[in-house]
């Protein structure tokens, strides 16, 4: 993603807003209340969630790098991963390493996106 200011020869505190600026067209943050299906023994669930159910979601867009911070909660025995696979949806997987199933509560998922390129 190129930069959408041209900043030459101006004043510091205009080319520290322009920067501010940028930075917020770049990077998305909030958090999500989300109840995970169960996931059964020694398997992956991948849950695809859109800006349809989670308008927090809207301006996520394909390419992103995106962090999914787990709650205090989060149930020893699970491995989370997220990525965007469409724009204004959150992918998210959980892996169940354990020998029993896992079942959370509905709980606060906050998130952050990046537009890397």
């Amino acid at each position: 993603m190129p930069w959408k200011y041209n900043v030459t020869a101006q004043s510091k505190e205009r080319e520290l807003a322009y920067f501010f600026q940028e930075i917020c067209t770049r990077v998305k943050f909030d958090t999500i209340t989300w109840n995970p299906d169960e996931v059964p023994a020694s398997s992956t669930l991948s849950t695809v969630l859109s800006a349809t159910s989670y308008p927090q979601l809207t301006g996520l867009r394909i390419g992103m790098a995106v962090k999914v911070t787990p709650p205090a909660t989060f149930t020893a025995g699970l491995v989370l991963d997220a990525f965007v696979a469409a724009n204004d949806t959150l992918t998210i997987v959980l892996t169940n390493v354990t020998a029993a199933p896992i079942n959370m509560a509905e709980t606060e998922w906050p998130f952050m996106g990046i537009v890397l390129s």
